[in-house]
């Protein structure tokens, strides 16, 4: 198994349990338990993980502490860069002329501004960290209100929900947290579950993008069923599902 790879079910592990020993990463994994603490050790210097005696846990941002904002945003967003950049790009070539589209707040959607080409579209959107790239670009934008999670670089609110659920859009691109079978596609917020709710309402096309990572990870609110659209993912998922699978650099 590829370091990667198994870096990710190490992820998976412990973003569904919030922690585990080296043994039963050990076991679960099929590796040597000297494997698994050399990968720790490598995943808690890239920021993925906080190691423990004996084992491993989540970082306590994942689990809903908002006490580093900064910290969070940059976990969130310097990881898989190159992943996200492909699931990115494929989205962006979906646009078409003319379009009305939303981009949601995300480590991986905020990427789709930097490919667009498609000319005369409106864009709405509550991602703050996608500004400069848009004026570049001369893209006519639509922000709505709410205030800003500087963890996510996100405007939500109740309000901002309620703004969006009375626009339109032909195109829409959101973020997860989770996908599970049962689940379908979930978050940890419930203002961000909320916006999205809203956006899948008035949207024609709906797509969302996800590394593989997130395959069988479930947060607490569930914002739309697996059929309520259709997932950018680099990865095959271990379930039946609509999805546009885009080749990893």
């Amino acid at each position: 198994m590829k370091v990667e790879k198994r870096w990710a079910k190490i992820e998976q592990i412990l973003s569904n349990s919030g922690s585990a020993s080296i043994q039963e990463l050990s076991e679960k994994l099929n590796v040597s338990e000297t494997t698994i603490r050399r990968d720790l050790v490598k995943m808690e210097e890239q920021n993925m993980i906080k190691r423990l005696w004996g084992g491993a846990s989540v970082l306590e941002s994942s689990l809903g502490d908002t006490r580093n904002y900064q910290d969070d945003y940059i976990l969130k967003f310097s990881r898989n860069i190159e992943v996200k950049k492909a699931l990115a790009r494929y989205g962006a070539s979906l646009i078409k002329d003319g379009d009305c589209i939303f981009i949601d707040a995300g480590s991986t959607t905020s990427c789709i501004a930097e490919f667009i080409e498609a000319s005369d579209i409106t864009l709405v959107t509550n991602a703050m960290n996608i500004f400069h790239i848009l004026a570049q670009k001369k893209i006519r934008t639509y922000i709505p209100n709410g205030y800003i999670n500087f963890g996510s670089a996100a405007i939500m609110s109740s309000e901002t929900s309620q703004q969006l659920a009375n626009m339109n859009f032909d195109l829409a691109f959101l973020g997860t947290s989770g996908i599970d079978q049962k689940a379908g596609f979930t978050t940890q917020s419930e203002l961000d579950a909320a916006i999205k709710q809203s956006v899948l309402a008035r949207s024609a096309r709906t797509f969302i993008l996800s590394e593989n990572t997130k395959f069988n990870v479930k947060r607490f609110y569930t914002f739309a069923s697996l059929d309520e659209a259709t997932l950018i993912t680099n990865g095959d998922p271990p379930f039946a599902m609509d999805r546009i699978l885009v080749e990893s650099p």
